[in-house]
Parts: C-alpha cells; sequence; structure tokens
C-alpha cells in the first residue's frame, strides 16, 4: 500500500461545462448541475492514485464560457 504522502499532488479545477450537465426536471434539456468533487465520485480510484485538491471554479455550459473567465480562472 502506497502511503498518502508518497503520492504525487494533482489538482483539479472544474469549470462545469458538457461533462457537468445533467437532465432537468421535467425533460426541459439540460444544465451543469455536477460540481468537481460531484464528478471525481465517477473515478474513485483516481484518490488513490493522487492527493487531490479540487475546486470548482465556475458552473456554466461550455458555450457560456467566456475567454475573460478563462483568464480569470488561469490568474
Amino acid at each position: 500500500m502506497i502511503e498518502h504522502s508518497d503520492l504525487p499532488k494533482l489538482s483539479i479545477a472544474s469549470l462545469g461545462g458538457t461533462v457537468s450537465m445533467q437532465a432537468t426536471a421535467g425533460g426541459c434539456g439540460v444544465t451543469p448541475t455536477l460540481d468537481c468533487e460531484q464528478q471525481l465520485l465517477q473515478v474513485p480510484q483516481l484518490r488513490e492514485m493522487a492527493q487531490l485538491t479540487v475546486t470548482s471554479s465556475s458552473l456554466v455550459p461550455s458555450a457560456s464560457l467566456s475567454f475573460n473567465a478563462l483568464l480569470e480562472v488561469l490568474a
């Protein structure tokens, strides 16, 4: 078994986008609803492979990500 402190460090930021989208109630389309933690629940093995730091920087559809918003996240 690998000690937690021996694992590589990995930072993941989520902006929303297509991978975060879920069907809305009543079948009226899809909206971004899954934050970074919720998305990582789909790959629990990742927590065994790295020390994770996660953040959800925004929760918007891909088409709504502006260039300025991306620059703010990078800053």
